[in-house]
């Protein structure tokens, strides 16, 4: 186990009450569609509380509801223990461990916290959104309800608000999301698989390369990091079991666990 360096008590504020949400957005990445009652609030209480209960059973019973959810579809499931980082189940483990994709989404809370770290935001922050991201060669609508208040951060990754991660990539620019996804080992290989996708983190490149809009001042390095802060860029690659295990240091306070099968 690695204690994760977040120095983040203001986004602890926004990880409390939000844990379950987080979770349910990486979950959503891996289509993990448990029906509720397989997987209700009274389910949760009783996997946290009865220490008598067979460990194996419970597994089977995630490993059968895991199985049942997925079928059909394409994807991976894997169940994880945020407090421990054994893996409860998993279906398609290849899909979970050796292909590496954008994570989309499921990449906002981490740009929330590499905004708070770097002071562009906090708790009381509130951001009008009009909608849509507009950036020189990339433009995402917001899939939200119109005119809603001014989103704060914890509201932002609940509605999950393209504008509002698209314009926090475009402030935190090449390197500080970066550096906070390495803290969170991405583009590591986590060791649960030989056969294992170390995935792709690499910063947007500057320089002779930055190509300058000369109509608005609008360079295209702006929107490779406005689609950094979205998870919608080939920069950021990360396989499930990845992205999953950093989901586990948010919710668990910050330990970054090795997967155990």
């Amino acid at each position: 186990m690695t204690l994760v360096a977040l120095g983040f008590r203001t986004f602890d504020r926004v990880r409390r009450e939000h844990a379950l949400l987080l979770t349910c957005v990486c979950a959503a990445l891996l289509l993990f569609n448990l029906p509720h009652a397989e997987f209700s609030g009274s389910a949760l209480t009783f996997l946290s509380n009865n220490s008598s209960q067979d460990e194996s059973e419970v597994d089977a019973a995630l490993q059968d509801a895991a199985t049942s959810a997925l079928a059909g579809h394409e994807g991976a499931v894997i169940v994880i223990d945020a407090q421990t980082g054994r893996v409860r189940a998993i279906v398609n483990a290849e899909g979970a461990y050796a292909q590496a994709l954008m994570p989309g989404s499921a990449i906002k809370p981490f740009t929330a916290l590499a905004a708070l770290r770097a002071g562009l935001i906090d708790e009381d922050s509130r951001t009008v959104c009009p909608g849509r991201f507009t950036g020189l060669s990339f433009s995402l609508p917001c899939v939200h309800a119109d005119h809603l208040p001014p989103f704060s951060p914890s509201q932002a990754i609940a509605y999950s608000c393209n504008y509002y991660f698209a314009t926090l990539g475009q402030r935190l620019g090449r390197d500080r999301l970066i550096s906070t996804l390495h803290e969170f080992d991405f583009a590591q290989p986590t060791g649960i698989a030989t056969e294992e996708s170390a995935g792709v983190l690499r910063p947007c490149e500057s320089g002779n390369q930055t190509l300058l809009a000369e109509s608005n001042h609008v360079s295209e390095q702006a929107d490779c990091a406005a689609r950094e802060g979205v998870g919608e860029s080939n920069h950021i690659q990360a396989t499930p079991i990845q992205l999953l295990t950093a989901y586990t240091a948010l919710v668990n306070g910050g330990a970054l666990y090795q997967p155990q099968l």
